[in-house]
């Protein structure tokens, strides 16, 4: 693919305990907003979740795996939505990836803006990694995510999918629709979604 537009791809590593820290409580705050969106009781949700906001509250104490788990798979439930996960990338705005997010997007290129949110990328999510290499006419970068998280890998792909996508768009001087991207998962019954929110599944 051309130098602009990097070819993108999901994938799973190794297994972590449930207690490391998985993902600023931030993305956890905008999930609920969204929830609130569609109508839903997002205080009923945290609640069959097991948790509490004060849980969720500041920037200092990331969401660890076993809590993010059961609100992601509390969420899908309630919604009725498996392709929240793609509302919910599109949902939240650069502004609120925090100061990585700023970075990323005033780079001058697609490969510097790649190269920033690999190397710093587990400052807002450690659940995830994402490695970026060069090939032959353009870029190639992967997310990772741990393997045992059920319909939770699912969400976190596809968002952080979306919300990558939109984060490289505004800084692609040419047509984005170039762009590959390719999920690890057999074609879900929701697929006509994709369309929606990435370019080119």
């Amino acid at each position: 693919t051309p130098a602009s537009d990097p070819s993108v791809h999901a994938s799973m590593p190794r297994m972590q305990p449930s207690s490391t820290p998985a993902l600023h409580p931030a993305y956890a705050r905008l999930l609920l907003l969204q929830l609130r969106r569609h109508g839903l009781d997002a205080e009923f949700v945290l609640a069959e979740a097991g948790l509490v906001a004060s849980e969720l509250e500041g920037d200092q104490n990331l969401l660890d795996r076993d809590r993010l788990r059961r609100l992601v798979t509390t969420a899908l439930r309630a919604s009725g939505r498996p392709w929240l996960g793609l509302e919910f990338g599109a949902a939240v705005p650069v502004l609120r990836h925090g100061p990585l997010g700023l970075a990323a997007s005033a780079s001058g290129t697609l490969a510097e803006a790649l190269a920033l949110l690999a190397r710093f990328l587990d400052v807002r999510a450690p659940l995830l990694r994402l490695e970026v290499s060069r090939v032959v006419g353009g870029l190639w970068a992967r997310f990772e995510v741990e393997p045992d998280l059920g319909e939770v890998r699912m969400f976190v792909l596809e968002a952080a999918l979306v919300m990558l996508e939109r984060l490289l768009q505004g800084l692609c001087a040419r047509d984005f629709a170039l762009a590959r991207i390719e999920l690890p998962w057999p074609r879900p019954a929701w697929a006509r979604h994709y369309a929606a929110f990435l370019v080119s599944p």
